[in-house]
């Protein structure tokens, strides 16, 4: 559903004849608060996707405030259960391939910088490196903050700070006795380099 709201916003995003569009290279890093938690145990561990990097690359449509485009996401990561004490790491066994439309508007600007709300709607594509395990879809929704920074020419500096929330990348019958699958929150932040264009 707000894949469609974020598809007829655009069509009333005033861009002018002379927009440009916009092109950005992320990375960054994530955590996750969620996917799974112990309902018994009185250390309520998490079994969850965990240091996540996350590369991005975004392609927009620009106007003077608002811009509206797409983006396409690549997630790799650790599946660790973790406890107020310790955690148990699975190294490098998550990863996903995803993409979103976004929707953003201008909120500030000074001396050739801006500050950006941006949000978001899509789905990835997770998967596990593990025997007896198969990829599944999850919607992912997405609400950052984005400061930019000109650096000369037609390039700038991104700085990116946001969350994604989604239902949990298990399944009932994926997760240890006792655990329960729950909606993940996926802070993180990301730095990168963008190129404006006509």
């Amino acid at each position: 559903m707000l894949i469609r709201l974020l598809c007829a916003a655009a069509l009333f995003v005033p861009l002018r004849a002379g927009a440009q569009w916009h092109l950005a290279l992320l990375g960054g890093t994530a955590t996750t608060q969620g996917d799974s938690r112990d309902t018994i145990a009185a250390d309520r561990a998490e079994i969850r996707a965990d240091r996540i990097t996350v590369a991005t690359l975004a392609i927009e449509r620009a106007g003077d405030a608002w811009r509206f485009g797409a983006e396409l996401r690549r997630l790799t990561g650790d599946l660790s259960e973790v406890t107020a004490s310790a955690s148990i790491d699975a190294r490098g066994v998550v990863s996903a391939w995803g993409g979103a439309i976004t929707l953003r508007r201008r909120i500030a600007a000074g001396s050739g910088a801006a500050l950006w709300a941006l949000l978001g709607a899509g789905a990835d594509r997770w998967s596990f490196d593990l025997s007896g395990s198969d990829p599944r879809w999850r919607l992912a929704l997405h609400a950052a903050l984005e400061s930019e920074f000109p650096v000369g020419g037609d390039w700038s500096v991104l700085v990116r700070a946001g969350v994604t929330a989604g239902p949990s990348i298990f399944r009932d019958d994926e997760v240890a006795e006792g655990f329960t699958p729950r909606m993940a929150l996926r802070p993180g932040y990301s730095l990168g380099l963008a190129r404006r264009w006509r």
